[in-house]
């Protein structure tokens, strides 16, 4: 397994409201802020603070809940405070809830036992169940509307990726780690992964939806081509007549003449021809037709 961990100034956090929310390093101090912490002992010397106050004119969100949102490519993830001992400036209580894709994975509280001016680093405050592999958006809520006061320091976040070292790319930003998703915390300033940028974590959640824009675009050509083809009109093709030049062509004769008829004709055709179209044209008929029997004698 290789353990990601992701520094809370990463631009891959994203803080809501932003306003409510104070960047702290050992190279901005914060004088009006009442939880100051050794700043030294978090990890990349940074921190994000921020105060859930139900009360109307605490501050400039009243009643609203801080959230802190990550996208990631692991099948576990956890997250690591500053926890106030105080009990008043600052109140150290803590009301904690963490999503995993929208929906409520786990919850933390605590009420500060009143040590003033005594905090605790790199706790453990969320370890998620087992993930699929894949994307996943870790969702951090400070406060409930209407709940009680809650104060958050967040340190950093870490995210287990499904692979060993081997099967990663070469680079400083990875690192193995001892640590199984079952366990629930880390040493302090747990050295088994540094800062990751946020282009190597979005690359596989722009690379997926890139290609399957890819996809659909060829099909949507294929289809719009093959439906464009079904409705040309198609064209008839006449077969072409014989070529004359492979034929030998003989040429056309008349019919032979009928054959001269001899002989007297009998009394039931002339009976017959008188009948039909009288005896004038029957007999012009025959005299030209038929030679005389004495004539052959």
């Amino acid at each position: 397994m290789v353990n990601v961990t992701v520094d809370d100034s990463d631009s891959s956090v994203i803080y809501y409201p932003s306003g409510a929310w104070n960047a702290r390093s050992a190279s901005v101090p914060c004088s009006s802020c009442t939880a100051n912490p050794d700043v030294k002992q978090t990890f990349d010397n940074t921190f994000h603070d921020g105060t859930f106050n139900p009360s109307s004119g605490s501050n400039s969100y009243p009643n609203v809940p801080l959230t802190a949102s990550m996208i990631f490519n692991g099948i576990a993830v956890y997250v690591f405070c500053v926890l106030a001992e105080s009990s008043i400036s600052p109140d150290g209580d803590s009301d904690m809830n963490f999503y995993i894709d929208g929906f409520l994975n786990a919850n933390f509280t605590k009420t500060a036992p009143g040590n003033n001016n005594t905090y605790d680093y790199s706790v453990a405050v969320f370890a998620s169940d087992p993930l699929t592999p894949g994307n996943h958006n870790l969702t951090i809520r400070n406060g409930h509307v209407n709940g009680t006061k809650s104060l958050i320091l967040l340190d950093k976040i870490v995210y287990t990726l499904n692979r060993t070292v081997d099967d990663t790319p070469s680079s400083s930003t990875l690192q193995s780690s001892s640590l199984s998703p079952s366990q629930t915390s880390l040493a302090p300033n747990d050295s088994s992964g540094v800062t990751k940028g946020l282009g190597g974590m979005l690359g596989p959640a722009i690379a997926v939806p890139v290609v399957v824009v890819i996809l659909l675009t060829a099909l949507g050509i294929f289809f719009f081509l093959r439906r464009r083809k079904q409705q040309q009109p198609r064209t008839i093709s006449t077969f072409p007549g014989p070529m004359t030049g492979a034929w030998t062509i003989e040429p056309v004769s008349d019919p032979p003449s009928p054959p001269i008829l001899s002989g007297s004709v009998p009394l039931s055709l002339e009976q017959n021809l008188n009948s039909e179209v009288g005896p004038s044209w029957a007999s012009a008929y025959l005299s030209s037709s038929l030679t005389p029997i004495h004539q052959l004698s």
